[in-house]
C-alpha cells in the first residue's frame, strides 16, 4: 500500500470571491501554516501560487475548484489570518476606483505595505505580485492586477 501524502496544518479563512463570469461565491479557503512558531501563509502567497485551481469550501456545504485566473477580487476581514499586513496611519495612499475588465468596479483606500511608503501610485500597481489591496472599513479586497483595465483616483 503506498504511503499516504503528508497532511499540513491549515487555518480556515472565510472569503467572498468575485469571478470573471459574474459569480460571487461565499467560501472558505484554507491557509497552510508555516514557520516556527507556525503562522498561516499570506493570502497573497496562496493566490500567487503555482496551482491553476483553488480548492474552496462552500458556505452552504460542499466544495469546489475555482480557476485562479478567473478570480477578479477576494474580500476578507482585515483582521483575518493571512490578511495583507498593512501599516498604520499614513499607510493608505489614496481613494481609488479600480475598473475591472468585466465592467465591475471596486472603490476603497489603496492600502500600502510598510515597505512601499513613499512610492508613487504607479509604482504600487507595477510592483511584483499579482494583487493590490483596497481597504473598505474593517474589510480588505484583494484585486487581481491581471483583471484591471484602469484605475481612477
Amino acid at each position: 500500500m503506498p504511503d499516504a501524502p503528508a497532511r499540513f496544518a491549515t487555518v480556515p479563512v472565510p472569503v467572498v470571491l468575485a469571478l470573471a463570469d459574474g459569480a460571487r461565491i461565499e467560501a472558505t479557503l484554507r491557509l497552510v501554516t508555516e514557520g516556527n512558531p507556525p503562522a498561516p501563509m499570506s493570502m497573497e502567497a496562496l493566490l500567487d501560487g503555482g496551482r491553476e485551481f483553488l480548492a474552496v469550501s462552500l458556505s452552504g456545504g460542499g466544495s469546489a475548484l475555482v480557476g485562479r485566473r478567473s478570480v477578479e477580487t477576494l474580500e476578507m476581514a482585515a483582521d483575518s489570518p493571512g490578511a495583507p499586513a498593512m501599516g498604520t496611519g499614513e499607510a493608505g495612499i489614496d481613494i481609488v476606483t479600480v475598473h475591472l475588465d468585466s465592467g465591475r468596479t471596486v472603490s476603497g483606500v489603496l492600502r500600502v505595505r510598510p515597505d512601499d511608503l513613499g512610492q508613487r501610485m504607479s509604482d504600487i500597481f507595477n510592483a511584483p505580485g499579482g494583487w493590490v489591496v483596497a481597504g473598505l472599513g474593517d474589510r480588505v479586497v484583494l484585486v487581481n492586477k491581471a483583471r484591471i483595465a484602469r484605475v481612477s483616483f
